[in-house]
C-alpha cells in the first residue's frame, strides 16, 4: 500500500511540475482503482485515501481539470483529513471549485452571495492554517491568495461593504505576522483603502492610503514609488473635494502628477496643456533638480531620488502622450524622436501611441469642432484612421515585451482608450463593420485585466454587439 501511495504522489508532483494532464489522469485513475479495491487487491486506509484525493484535487484545480477536481471533492468533502493543514487545503479546494461553478449570468445579490459562500470556505481554511502558525506559513499564504480570487469580482461599487471585513482580516494578518512581505501588505493595504472609500468612509480611506505610501517609502523602489503615485492620483480623483494640486519638488514627480491628473480627469484639457508643457520643459532641463521651496523635513525625505534614466523616460513618455491628446503637437514632437528610438520598451510604445494620435489629427479626422457631425469624414480620412488603428494594435501586440505585468496591463489599457478614441469617428453604418475585431479586442483586454474602466467597457461592448447584430441580420439594420 505504501508504494502505491508514493506512486500516486509522484505522479501528482509530475503533473504540477510539468503541467502534465496525462500524469494527473494516471494518478486519478489509480485513485479510482483504490476506491474500488481493485489495485493489487488492497484497500487504502481512510486517512491516506482522503489525503490522496485532496492532493489530486489541488493538482486538478491547478491544471483546470474541473471534472476530476469535483470527483475528488465528493470523496473528501466534510471528512477529517490526516492533518490540520490538509483540512485547510481541503476547504480551499471546496471554495475554488464553488467559485468556478458560479454561473457567469449571476448579477447583484446572487453574485455577491455566491462569491461570499466560497470566500467563507477559504477564510475557514485560513483560520485553521493560522492555528499551525508559523509551521504552516506557506499554507496560510496560499489561502490568502485563493481568498483574493474569491472576492476580487466584488471590488465594484455597491459590493465593497460585503468584503470589507474580509479584507480587514487579511490586512491584520499581514500587519501582525509579516505575512507575504511588504509587497503583499501593500496590495492588501491599498485594497482596504478602496473598500473604505467604497463604503463612504473617505477620511479613513485617505489615512489608510497614507499608511500604504509609507510602506512604499520603506521598500525604497523608485519604480514602485512611481506606480503607487498613479494609484494615489486615481484614488484622489474618485473622492469628494478632490486634491487638484500636489506640491512636489522634483520635476519627475511633478510631471507624473500632471499627466496622471489629466488622464484621470482631475484637470481640464486647457489647464492640462499648460501644465504638461511646463512639466515637459522641466524634464528636459534637469529631471532631478529641486525647486527652492520651504519644505518640511518629512516631506523632503519622502521624495526619493531618481537615479534610473529609464524611469525618467517612462514619465516623459506619459507627458508626451498627454501633450498629443491635448493637441500640443509641436511640443510633443520635440521629444517624440528620442522616445521612438530609445531602448526602453514602455517609453517607445507610449511614443508610438502619441505618434498615431498626431497622424490621426493631421488627416483631419479628430477635428473637435466637427465631432458632433460624422458626415465630414471622407474616404481618405477613414483610411488614414484605420491605418492609425492598425498601428496602435501593432503597438499593443509589442506590449508583451514589457516584463513588469502591472506596467504591461497599464500600457494595454492606455492602448484600449486610444483605440476607442480613434474608432469614434468610424462608428457609422458605412465603416463600423470594419471595427469588429478592434472592439472585440478592447472588450477582451479590459475584461481579462479586471479593468476599472467600466464605463468604457460598457460603451465598447454595446457598439460591438450592434456590429454583431447587423452582421447576423443584414436586412434588419438597427436604428441607434
Amino acid at each position: 500500500m505504501v508504494h502505491i501511495v508514493g506512486a500516486v504522489k509522484q505522479q501528482l508532483r509530475v503533473s504540477l511540475d510539468e503541467r502534465s494532464v496525462a500524469a494527473l489522469e494516471r494518478a486519478f485513475n489509480t485513485l479510482q482503482g483504490l476506491r474500488t479495491g481493485f489495485v493489487f487487491g488492497v484497500l487504502p486506509s481512510s486517512t491516506a485515501f482522503n489525503e490522496l484525493h485532496i492532493l489530486c484535487c489541488e493538482a486538478a484545480i491547478g491544471l483546470e481539470q474541473w471534472g476530476m477536481a469535483e470527483s475528488c471533492l465528493k470523496i473528501f468533502a466534510g471528512k477529517r483529513a490526516p492533518t490540520r493543514a490538509l483540512d485547510a487545503r481541503a476547504l480551499y479546494c471546496e471554495g475554488l471549485i464553488g467559485l468556478h461553478n458560479i454561473p457567469i449570468s449571476f448579477r447583484g445579490r446572487a453574485k455577491v452571495t455566491s462569491h461570499l459562500r466560497c470566500a467563507t470556505k477559504i477564510v475557514t481554511g485560513v483560520k485553521i492554517a493560522l492555528e499551525e502558525w508559523p509551521k504552516e506559513a506557506h499554507t496560510l499564504a496560499v489561502g490568502v491568495e485563493h481568498l483574493w480570487l474569491a472576492i476580487r469580482d466584488l471590488f465594484i461599487p455597491g459590493s465593497f461593504d460585503s468584503v470589507l471585513d474580509i479584507v480587514a482580516f487579511v490586512l491584520a494578518l499581514h500587519e501582525k505576522l509579516g505575512l507575504g512581505g511588504p509587497f503583499s501588505q501593500l496590495q492588501w493595504s491599498t485594497r482596504y483603502a478602496m473598500c473604505l472609500r467604497g463604503v463612504g468612509r473617505h477620511q479613513e480611506a485617505v489615512s489608510q492610503l497614507s499608511t500604504a505610501s509609507e510602506l512604499v517609502s520603506r521598500v525604497g523602489s523608485e519604480r514602485l514609488q512611481l506606480q503607487f503615485l498613479r494609484v494615489q492620483i486615481a484614488f484622489w480623483a474618485s473622492l469628494p473635494a478632490t486634491r487638484t494640486k500636489q506640491d512636489y519638488t522634483k520635476p519627475v514627480l511633478q510631471a507624473l502628477y500632471v499627466a496622471q491628473a489629466f488622464f484621470c480627469g482631475m484637470i481640464d484639457e486647457f489647464s492640462a496643456t499648460a501644465d504638461l508643457i511646463a512639466a515637459h520643459e522641466k524634464l528636459l532641463l534637469d529631471p532631478e533638480k529641486k525647486e527652492i521651496k520651504l519644505k518640511s523635513r518629512k516631506t523632503m525625505e519622502a521624495e526619493i531620488t531618481f537615479s534610473d534614466p529609464a524611469l525618467v523616460m517612462d514619465v516623459l513618455s506619459e507627458v508626451v502622450l498627454g501633450l498629443a491628446l491635448c493637441g500640443a503637437d509641436e511640443v510633443c514632437k520635440i521629444s517624440l524622436p528620442s522616445l521612438l528610438q530609445g531602448d526602453s520598451v514602455r517609453p517607445r510604445l507610449f511614443g508610438e501611441f502619441a505618434q498615431a494620435i498626431l497622424r490621426a489629427r493631421a488627416c483631419g479626422a479628430l477635428g473637435l469642432a466637427k465631432a458632433l457631425d460624422a458626415s465630414y469624414l471622407t474616404r481618405t480620412m477613414a483610411d488614414a484612421l484605420f491605418n492609425c488603428i492598425k498601428a496602435v494594435e501593432g503597438t499593443m501586440d509589442n506590449a508583451r515585451m514589457i516584463e513588469d505585468p502591472s506596467e504591461r496591463a497599464y500600457t494595454l489599457q492606455i492602448g484600449c482608450v486610444i483605440l476607442w478614441n480613434l474608432s469614434l469617428p468610424l462608428l457609422q453604418s458605412e465603416t463600423r463593420g470594419k471595427l469588429r475585431h478592434t472592439l472585440k479586442r478592447i472588450v477582451v483586454l479590459l475584461t481579462n485585466y479586471g479593468s476599472c474602466l467600466t464605463g468604457l467597457l460598457v460603451h465598447v461592448a454595446y457598439e460591438s454587439s450592434l456590429i454583431e447584430f447587423e452582421e447576423d441580420n443584414p436586412i434588419l439594420p438597427l436604428n441607434k
